[in-house]
């Protein structure tokens, strides 16, 4: 009977050191993580009266709704609960002994702000190359120019998909209003282009007459 009772209590304490490894390998919660870093373990180093499971976090999202509750958890000498929400966006918790917190999810596209430099170096090229032309290429100098604009058109849109993406950059979004720059995008490209065309015209009637005047007739 005590040899029973023996085994018992070494199975028992196996199981124990199987489960307190698989506790610990979930990484302590930060105040702002990814959602490949979640499930993340929030531990509190309050000291409880009563036992972990007389106790509850009650998570809530941003617009303030009650999203879930957990029960919380031994982890030695502290309570633990493990938080597994992956959608974007910022989560506040109120354990039911006092205790609060918040906990940012978000993704961290940082690679995007890199490619967005990439339309705005375009912008520049172009605008470069545009003034390098000479006198009697107009037209493709204001070709060059209107580039320019498309690049800076599509650097907004890509700071728009970013910012909708990352809530940690939502201050950003009066900068990068992508309605208003759509529709002076659109004023400013139904000017060039009708001056492009213009240009165009002018070019070749400009040409036409210095070839009368050189004697030159086609």
């Amino acid at each position: 009977m005590h040899q029973g009772d023996g085994r018992l209590r070494i199975l028992w304490i196996l199981a124990l050191l199987m489960v307190i490894p698989l506790a610990l390998g979930i990484e302590e919660c930060a105040p702002a993580m990814q959602p490949s870093e979640i499930p993340c373990r929030v531990t509190s180093t309050w000291n409880y009266p009563n036992a972990c499971n007389a106790y509850e976090a009650i998570l809530y999202n941003d617009s303030g709704s009650n999203i879930q509750n957990y029960t919380l958890s031994d982890l030695g000498i502290y309570c633990r609960w493990n938080f597994n929400q992956t959608e974007l966006g910022t989560y506040y918790y109120n354990i039911t002994s006092g205790e609060q917190g918040s906990i940012l999810v978000y993704n961290d596209k940082m690679w995007l702000i890199a490619i967005l430099l990439i339309p705005l170096g375009m912008a520049f090229l172009f605008i470069y190359w545009a003034n390098s032309l000479n006198e009697d290429q107009e037209p493709l100098k204001w070709f060059m120019r209107l580039l320019s604009l498309f690049m800076l058109f599509l650097l907004y849109t890509g700071a728009d998909i970013v910012i909708k993406d990352n809530p940690q950059y939502s201050e950003l979004a009066m900068i990068f209003n992508l309605t208003l720059v759509t529709w002076i995008f659109y004023l400013v490209m139904a000017a060039f282009l009708s001056f492009f065309i213009y240009k165009i015209f002018m070019s070749f009637h400009w040409k036409k007459k210095k070839d009368y005047e050189d004697g030159i007739l086609r």
